[in-house]
Order: structure tokens, then sequence, then C-alpha cells
């Protein structure tokens, strides 16, 4: 069954059991406007949002890990996800040694002639770990149909590229303004995680509270990166939301096909 057939189906028997959509809001733990969208056919939902649904329609004696409408949904593949955490792995220890000369470089610290070949090898190793530890969430984006953080991913991707590029660049010249280039940096990096972060604020599941408090880190992070004042405390919430990010990745390549949802069972841990 696909949309708008499974909508239409879902509003039918709703009706037919004489609820309202703010009743059924309260049987399933799902939001109004979730369902508003899921009855209007505007989104295919989720596995654990199919199954929530027909529980609290009363038809829960229902095959929901053989029906039709499970196959509508994207996968999510393991071996994706778990290249993606060991890239984030690697981008979170290189971050210890990128910040440092980082620094040199916008304070025109550094010596040419002896560090110039480094720091170029360590930002190339950092933006390419960096980008395969996006590609777990583009996947998890489409598998949650969360449009908001698949568009934050690509742009953290391709601005973390661009910042990439000019960083290299600059690196050899001395002329140029290291103040405003500071500026452009930092106002730069605020934004792709102000971004970023909300994006998981977006997201609709039934453990929405945990990813809305990693993405207010995110979107913490980028406001501090923001007022520029703040960037001691922007890098130490930044790595809190890196590490969250890594343990959100492991949630998934740990429940990836076992009987339940990924969703259901990190939920569980959650709040355990």
């Amino acid at each position: 069954m696909k949309q708008p057939e499974l909508g239409k189906k879902i509003s039918e028997m709703r009706k037919a059991k004489g609820l309202t959509q703010e009743e059924l809001v309260e049987l399933c733990n799902l939001n109004v406007r979730t369902i508003q969208r899921i009855e209007a056919g505007e989104v295919t939902p989720r596995s654990y949002t199919i199954k929530a649904l027909f529980e609290a329609l009363g038809i829960a004696e229902l095959d929901f890990k053989n029906s039709k409408e499970f196959s509508l949904m994207p996968k999510l593949e393991k071996k994706w996800l778990i290249m993606s955490f060991t890239a984030g792995i690697i981008y979170f220890i290189l971050g210890f040694l990128e910040l440092p000369l980082d620094i040199k470089m916008l304070t025109g610290s550094g010596d040419p002639k002896n560090w110039n070949s480094m720091y170029s090898i360590v930002k190339v190793s950092s933006f390419a770990s960096l980008a395969f530890f996006m590609i777990g969430f583009l996947k998890i984006s489409k598998y949650e149909n969360n449009y908001v953080l698949r568009v934050a991913s690509w742009f953290f991707i391709i601005g973390s590229g661009l910042l990439m590029t000019l960083d290299i660049s600059l690196s050899y010249f001395e002329s140029f303004s290291n103040s405003l280039y500071s500026i452009v940096k930092l106002g730069t990096t605020g934004l792709l995680y102000l971004l970023f972060g909300f994006g998981f604020i977006k997201f609709d599941s039934p453990w929405k509270s945990y990813l809305g408090f990693l993405g207010v880190l995110g979107m913490l992070t980028g406001v501090l990166f923001l007022t520029f004042v703040g960037t001691v405390g922007a890098v130490f919430i930044m790595v809190l939301f890196e590490i969250g990010l890594l343990y959100c990745l492991m949630t998934y390549i740990n429940k990836i096909g076992r009987t339940s949802s990924p969703d259901s069972t990190f939920s569980s841990q959650v709040t355990a």
C-alpha cells in the first residue's frame, strides 16, 4: 500500500473507531501534525510510526514485519553506518591536532617553512573523515524523512570543504588579514553548526527528546561561535555534540537487523 492510499486507510480506520486526530495522538504518542501529514499522504511513515498507529487503532494482530508498508521505507545499510562511525572517530581525534594548528594559522605564529605541509595534511585528512562521517547522517535523514537534516549535512560538507581550501591557501601567505579571516571562519562555522543542530530538532520520533537535546548542543555550539567571544565555550560544547553524534550512530548500528526498530530500542536506552 502506497501513499496516499495508506493515509486514507489510516484515516478511515480512525473514523471507524470514532476517534479524532487529537484522541489518536494520546493513544500512540505522536503529534497531531504528524498524523495530519500521514493521513493527507504528504509523508510515508516509518515502521515504528505505522506500528504505533495500527496498535492504537486496535489492529495489533497484523504482522507488521511482513506488511507491505515496510517495503516502501528506505533501508539503512549497516556497512555505511560503520564506515561513518569509524570516520567520526578519526575526525574526533584529528580535531585535537587540528585546533592548535588552526590557532597558529589564524594568529600568524606559524613558520611556513616548518609547518605548512603538516597543516595541509591534517586539514585534508580532517575534511575527508568529516565527509564520510556526514554520510551516516545523510543515510539516517533519508530513512527518517528528515529533509532539514539532509540539507544541513550537505551544507556542513560543502562549507567545511570551502573553509579547508581557504585555510590551506591562506596558510602560505603572510599578508592576509588574520583578524578578518578569523571572523569569517568563526561565523561560517557557527552557521554550519546552527543549521546542523536544527536538523536534529526537526526529528519526529519516539526518542525525539534525546535528539532534541543533541540538536540544542549543536545549535548552542553555533551560537557561541557566532558571538566570537564564546569560542572557548563553543569548543567544549562541540566536543560533547560530536560524542553525542557518535553515540547516535552506534545505536543505529547495534539495532539494525533486530526485530525491533532502531528508534524504539534507542528510546528505551535513553530513558533507562
